[in-house]
C-alpha cells in the first residue's frame, strides 16, 4: 500500500515535532549550557546541514550538467545510483569544509556517470573517505607522491593496477 502525499509529507505538528520540543525542554533544564544545547539541536544543526546539503547539490549539479535531462532522470531511476547519491548526501551533511563536500560530489558524479564497476568503486572510496580526516588526506597524498618515486613501490603498484583493470 503506497502512502498518500499528505501522509508522506504531513502538515501540522508531528510526533517528531513533539519529540524535539520535549528534548529541547529537557535540555533547557541543564544549568548554564542547557538552553544553548537546545538551540543547537533544534535550529543551528538542522540549518547547517541544510546549507551543507545545498552546497553538495550545487557541486554535484555542476558535475552532472553535461548530462541530458532524460539521461539524468534515467540515472536516478537506478536504485544503486540513488544509494550512491544518498551516501554522498549523508557524508556532505556532516562534512566541515566546502572542499570536502566538493570532493564528495566529484566522487559521486564519477560513480553516477560510470558503469557498475565505477559506481562500486565510488562507493568504496566514499566509505574510505568517511574514515579519513582532511589533514590525513594531505598526509596520504604527500606519502603517495614520495612512494611513487620508489622503484619497488612502482613495480608492486603496477601489478596491482593491472589486476584491477
Amino acid at each position: 500500500m503506497s502512502k498518500e502525499p499528505e501522509e508522506a509529507f504531513p502538515l501540522g505538528e508531528t510526533a517528531r515535532d513533539r519529540d524535539v520540543a520535549l528534548a529541547r525542554g529537557a535540555l533547557g533544564l541543564i544549568p548554564v549550557v542547557g538552553s544553548v544545547i537546545g538551540e543547537l539541536v533544534t535550529m543551528t544543526i538542522p540549518n547547517q546541514r541544510a546549507e551543507r546539503l545545498e552546497t553538495y547539490a550545487r557541486h554535484l549539479g555542476e558535475r552532472l550538467q553535461a548530462l541530458e535531462p532524460d539521461a539524468l532522470r534515467k540515472t536516478f531511476e537506478n536504485p544503486e545510483n540513488v544509494d550512491l547519491f544518498e551516501d554522498g548526501a549523508f557524508q556532505s551533511a556532516r562534512a566541515l569544509s566546502d572542499e570536502r563536500r566538493e570532493r564528495i560530489a566529484r566522487i559521486v558524479a564519477r560513480g553516477l556517470t560510470s558503469d557498475e564497476r565505477g559506481r562500486t568503486e565510488a562507493k568504496r572510496i566514499l566509505r574510505l573517505l568517511s574514515s579519513v580526516e582532511d589533514d590525513h588526506l594531505i598526509i596520504l597524498a604527500s606519502l603517495g607522491k614520495k612512494l611513487a618515486l620508489e622503484k619497488d613501490f612502482q613495480m608492486t603498484s603496477s601489478m596491482i593496477l593491472e589486476r584491477c583493470t
